[in-house]
């Protein structure tokens, strides 16, 4: 009689033992399962934050640097003929611009640096064919800020990295 006892206490242990571990195992992939889709959501979330990041950093890099400007401030010359006009150019962002290139529909013209509310004054001239009408239009700026990132900027325009 004893090992009819043994025995079925056996059974039972075993089929205790066989749903802890049924249910064990389904709650361990249920689990799983929902810790991955919620590390996928984090990975995800996490992209989308670093894209950010990285984009308020360009406008940052963007806002900081030098803008310039230039507007025609005289001019002199014979319709037809020769012509020379003076240009003022302002750096009106952030920091120092140096090794400064105006381009313009006349040629292109440097200057050595602008610091944040300078001025300098550039002349370009022309030997023929000169129409009042018709100045010589910025077609970019090209610099670098004090750091030595180089910049390109058309009028109007935020500079964008060269």
């Amino acid at each position: 009689m004893g090992s009819i006892h043994w025995l079925s206490v056996s059974a039972v242990v075993q089929a205790a033992s066989a749903a802890a571990v049924a249910f064990m195992t389904f709650y361990l992939v249920r689990f799983t399962g929902r810790y991955v889709n919620e590390m996928r959501k984090a990975n995800k979330l996490q992209e989308q934050a670093n894209a950010i990041s990285s984009g308020l950093l360009a406008r940052a890099a963007r806002e900081g640097a030098p803008f310039l400007v230039a507007a025609e401030s005289g001019s002199s010359g014979q319709r037809g003929g020769g012509a020379k006009v003076t240009m003022t150019v302002q750096n009106r962002g952030g920091g120092l611009a140096h090794e400064i290139t105006v381009e313009t529909t006349w040629g292109d013209a440097s200057l050595p640096s602008l610091g944040t509310g300078d001025n300098a004054e550039l002349t370009f001239q022309i030997d023929t064919g000169w129409d009042p009408h018709m100045p010589p239009h910025i077609l970019r700026f090209r610099f670098k800020d004090a750091q030595g990132t180089a910049w390109v900027q058309q009028p109007n325009q935020i500079p964008v990295e060269a």
